[in-house]
């Protein structure tokens, strides 16, 4: 593996939990207000471990890295989501409205908060490099999110845009071609093994993987060029 970092010409980053927060906290208070508009006599926050534990169920082998043949025909976030709500609706035997809570779950998606130093650091590598985005999100709460937060990269692809969830190499390959390099002259940054890190490597980039010092790491199968407690980390190296 090399750390060579003298061919990129390009940084592509994910978005959630690598330039923004997408805490189980602003989850809860999603929750807590579609409990609130619907009246359900639930806590939120188990309502949201039923929903989250299903949510998750979904995404098992969504993208078969070993046949992509194989891999499922992509379904954007919020009709999965609706699709989850409505059978933990019916589990529970609420009366609700599945669309309208998934809707409420893609607006919380569109307001995360960035991370303090991500604009600093991507104004300062903007300066070098060309900047890509390729997140697993919606197009309806990646764009809001990118004008609220009035972030601009020069290819910035969503998984609903792509047509494909990471790791499948479509959005790697899509976003590499975009940039205008090809996939080595790439560093990808993001925190998440499997989605980002795998996927990045498996078409030829370069990876940064961001490791929050709170996160207890396990799992050594794939293994970055880079560890970086924050996206300021970069700058140690770029």
């Amino acid at each position: 593996m090399t750390t060579d970092v003298s061919q990129i010409q390009a940084i592509v980053f994910d978005l959630y939990n690598t330039l923004c927060a997408n805490t189980r906290a602003r989850w809860i208070e999603t929750f807590k207000e579609i409990c609130l508009i619907e009246g359900l006599s639930i806590d939120p926050d188990d309502l949201y471990s039923h929903w989250k534990d299903l949510e998750l169920s979904t995404r098992v082998n969504r993208v078969n890295l070993e046949d992509l043949s194989r891999t499922r025909e992509f379904t954007p976030y919020r009709n999965v989501w609706g699709s989850c709500f409505s059978q933990v609706f019916e589990e529970f035997q609420f009366e609700a409205n599945a669309e309208l809570a998934a809707r409420l779950c893609v607006e919380g998606m569109s307001k995360c908060p960035l991370f303090p130093q991500s604009k600093e650091v991507l104004d300062v590598l903007r300066t070098k490099y060309k900047l890509g985005l390729l997140s697993n999100a919606d197009e309806s709460f990646l764009q809001p999110f990118l004008a609220t937060a009035n972030l601009s990269f020069d290819a910035a692809f969503s998984s609903e845009n792509v047509g494909a969830y990471k790791p499948h190499p479509k959005g790697f390959t899509d976003i590499a071609a975009e940039l205008g390099f090809e996939p080595h002259q790439i560093l990808f940054v993001g925190d998440t093994l499997r989605d980002d890190i795998l996927g990045a490597q498996r078409v030829g980039m370069m990876t940064a993987h961001v490791v929050p010092t709170s996160l207890i790491h396990t799992e050594e199968l794939t293994v970055p060029d880079f560890k970086i407690r924050t996206v300021r980390g970069l700058l140690d190296f770029l």
